[in-house]
C-alpha cells in the first residue's frame, strides 16, 4: 500500500515523545509539522527529518501533497481544528478526549458521517496487543458467558487536573473506553468521587448490556512510581488478568477443596518477547498499531475494534453518565 502522507498539528511533550516516532512503524509519509511554538516545531523537524513547519494549520492544510493530520491539541481546540480538517478534505487522526465536551464529540461525529472522511481517536489500549488478545479470548467464548468486570488504574496527581471532568475526559477515559472495548456498552451505573486534597478517584458499578456486571476504579491518590493498571475478567469458572499491559494470564477452572495436579489444566501465560528488537514500547501500548490502521482506514480497510469518533464519542458520554452519577444509578443512554 502506497504510504499515507500526513502532517502533525501539535508538537508538545505527549506528541514528540509518544506520536511522532510511531511514523517509522506506520506505512505513513510525514510532510509537515504545525506548532503555535515555531521553534518547538522546527527543532523536532530537525529531529525526525521534516523541514516542513508551520505555526497556522490553515496552512498545513493547504498543502496539496497532504492527506490526514494527526492532531494533538488541547482537547479545547479540537473542535476547531477538527473541523478545519474535514472541511480541507483531510483525514484525522486525533488525540483522545474526543472533545472537549459531550456535546463537541456529537459534533465531530456528525461532521465526519457527513464528510465521508476517517476520524479516529487516539485510544491506543484498543491496540496493546494483551487486551486485543483479551478481547478476542471474550468473543471468541474462551472464557464461557462472561459474568463480570473489574478494572482499576490508579497514579499520582495527573496535571493540571483542577476538577472531576477535565481528570475524567482525559485521563480515566482510557479505562472508560478499555471496558466497553471489552464488555460492550454499559447499560447502568453507579459511581462515587473522591477528591480529597485536590485529587480525584472515582469507583463505579457497572452493569452491561450483557447482563455481566463489574467495578471500575480510577484516581490520582496512588503514585506514579508504580502506576497500577489491572483488568480481570471473569466467565463460568474461567478467568483472565491483564497486569500493566503486557502481561496476560488465562486461569482455568480448580474444583472447590482440590490442588492442581500432573494432568490439570495449567495457567497460560502471553507476555511479549523483550529478546527481539521488535519489542518497543510503542508497539507494546499500542500507539504504533494505530497509526497503522489508520493508515489502513484512510485507504479504505477499517479495522474491526478500531476507536472511529462514530462509535469514540460513546466513551465521552460514559464519562458523563460517571461524572453526574454521584451515588445515583445512571443510564449512560440518558446523556
Amino acid at each position: 500500500m502506497d504510504p499515507v502522507r500526513i502532517g502533525f498539528i501539535g508538537c508538545g511533550r505527549h506528541a514528540s515523545l509518544n506520536r511522532l516516532p510511531c511514523v517509522f512503524y506506520a506505512p505513513v509519509e510525514l510532510v509537515g509539522l504545525c506548532d503555535l511554538v515555531e521553534e518547538r516545531a522546527r527543532n523536532l523537524g530537525l529531529k525526525i527529518g521534516c523541514g516542513h513547519v508551520y505555526t497556522d494549520h490553515q496552512r498545513l492544510l493547504a498543502d496539496d501533497r497532504l492527506e490526514a493530520v494527526v492532531v494533538a491539541v488541547r482537547p479545547e481546540a479540537f473542535l476547531r481544528v477538527v473541523r478545519d480538517a474535514l472541511a480541507a478534505g483531510k483525514h484525522v487522526f486525533m488525540e483522545k478526549p474526543p472533545g472537549d465536551t459531550l456535546e463537541e464529540s456529537r459534533e465531530m461525529a456528525s461532521l465526519t458521517e457527513k464528510s465521508g472522511l476517517v476520524v479516529q481517536v487516539g485510544f491506543n489500549k484498543r491496540f496493546a496487543p494483551a487486551y486485543r488478545r483479551a478481547r478476542a479470548i471474550v468473543r471468541e467464548g474462551g472464557l464461557g458467558e462472561v459474568s463480570h468486570y473489574s478494572g482499576k488504574f490508579s497514579t499520582g496527581r495527573f496535571p493540571p487536573s483542577p476538577g472531576g471532568w477535565q481528570f475524567l475526559r482525559e485521563q480515566a477515559i482510557h479505562q472508560l473506553d478499555l471496558v466497553r472495548y471489552l464488555m460492550g456498552e454499559v447499560a447502568e451505573l453507579t459511581a462515587l468521587r473522591n477528591s480529597a486534597g485536590g485529587l480525584e478517584t472515582y469507583d463505579a458499578l457497572l452493569r452491561f448490556a450483557s447482563g455481566a456486571i463489574g467495578v471500575l476504579t480510577s484516581g490520582e491518590h496512588y503514585s506514579w512510581n508504580k502506576p497500577n493498571e489491572r483488568v480481570e475478567i471473569a466467565g463460568q469458572g474461567r478467568w483472565l488478568a491483564i497486569d500493566d499491559v503486557i502481561h496476560l494470564t488465562e486461569h482455568p477452572a480448580i474444583p472447590l477443596g482440590t490442588e492442581p495436579v500432573s494432568g490439570d489444566e495449567p495457567s497460560l501465560l502471553w507476555e511479549p518477547t523483550f529478546a527481539m528488537p521488535g519489542a518497543r514500547s510503542l508497539l507494546l501500548q499500542g500507539y504504533a498499531y494505530e497509526l497503522a490502521a489508520f493508515a489502513e482506514a484512510v485507504r479504505g480497510q477499517r479495522q474491526e475494534g478500531a476507536s472511529y469518533i462514530e462509535d469514540a464519542w460513546k466513551s465521552m458520554q460514559l464519562a458523563r453518565a460517571v461524572h453526574e452519577s454521584n451515588g445515583r444509578t445512571v443510564r449512560p443512554a440518558d446523556f
